[in-house]
């Protein structure tokens, strides 16, 4: 990766004049990364790398899409993509820092704004709307264990996993086999990473919580021990990230912001019986538990 000669404002020189303590938001670049920094906190909370992979790549791209029973399967045709990248300038308040530069003839900027002493917006944008595929890669750890993204039946840990953020149904068997294998020749197999309720949200064993706030198509690629790369069918890529030292406070920082479910009516913790059959069997069913004492709070 080309990196052009970085130019830093007289507003960055002002800022290294003032103590670090009351900066929310500051950044050490080095040969291998650039680190951003919320207030004093000793650890980042975002990396991206500077050597050997870019932290941003573009592609231009028409999507193949069959969808059978709920069940989708994409193909890309990707017929342009840029790696070249460049950074030309950084631009840093104590609020705000603003990385911009060069994908091969686009310019693209990275603008990181804190919004308190625990959160960041991110945002990724293109001057050129014809590329609709973002790449964004990141600094993890092989350690790093990743929990999240929706509602996920296979796995609790997703590090070394590549989430799809799509609806659609979990699927008869979701991999597992044989039975997936017969489901499949009726596209209704699904994967072991398929969910009708994905979100994209995720909690870091590193003390930090990631947002994509895209609506779009996107998919985690959590695979490699030291990044993770994040692919977006936008032309812009905007996330909030939060830092701290528990678990219990990042999801509670989301769920200030994106709100907080309302408790459950008191049936919803009765028994509820899955039947199916006919309104005349599933009475049959209905009518000897009842006899047996169950007390059934509804029939799915």
């Amino acid at each position: 990766m080309c990196f052009h000669t970085l130019v830093i404002t007289s507003l960055l020189f002002l800022y290294f004049s003032h103590s670090l303590l009351a900066q929310p938001l500051h950044f050490k670049k080095g040969e291998e990364q650039i680190q951003f920094f919320l207030s004093n906190d000793k650890e980042p909370i975002l990396s991206i790398p500077l050597s050997k992979t870019p932290f941003l790549k573009i592609a231009q791209s028409t999507p193949s899409v069959k969808e059978t029973y709920g069940f989708f399967k994409f193909k890309e045709n990707i017929f342009k993509k840029c790696v070249q990248q460049s950074i030309d300038s950084i631009y840093a308040s104590p609020r705000e820092i603003k990385i911009i530069g060069k994908l091969c003839s686009c310019n693209y900027q990275l603008l990181l704004t804190a919004l308190d002493s625990n959160q960041v917006k991110l945002k990724i944008s293109l001057s050129d709307s014809s590329y609709n595929r973002i790449y964004f890669n990141y600094l993890s750890n092989k350690e790093e264990t990743i929990f999240g993204l929706g509602e996920q039946h296979t796995h609790n840990n997703l590090k070394g996993q590549k989430v799809p953020i799509w609806v659609q149904e979990q699927g008869i068997g979701a991999g597992d086999q044989p039975i997936s294998s017969i489901a499949n020749i009726k596209m209704a197999g699904g994967s072991p990473l398929s969910s009708y309720a994905p979100i994209p949200f995720y909690i870091s064993s590193q003390n930090y919580a990631f947002l994509l706030n895209n609506s779009s198509r996107a998919v985690f690629d959590l695979q490699k021990p030291k990044h993770i790369e994040l692919e977006v069918w936008d032309n812009q890529l905007e996330a909030t990230i939060w830092q701290a030292k528990e678990p219990l406070d990042l999801i509670e920082a989301y769920t200030e912001e994106h709100g907080r479910p309302t408790p459950l009516a008191d049936w919803a913790y009765g028994t509820i019986v899955g039947l199916q059959g006919g309104s005349r069997l599933v009475t049959k069913y209905v009518d000897s538990l009842e006899a047996s004492g169950v007390k059934l709070s509804a029939i799915w």
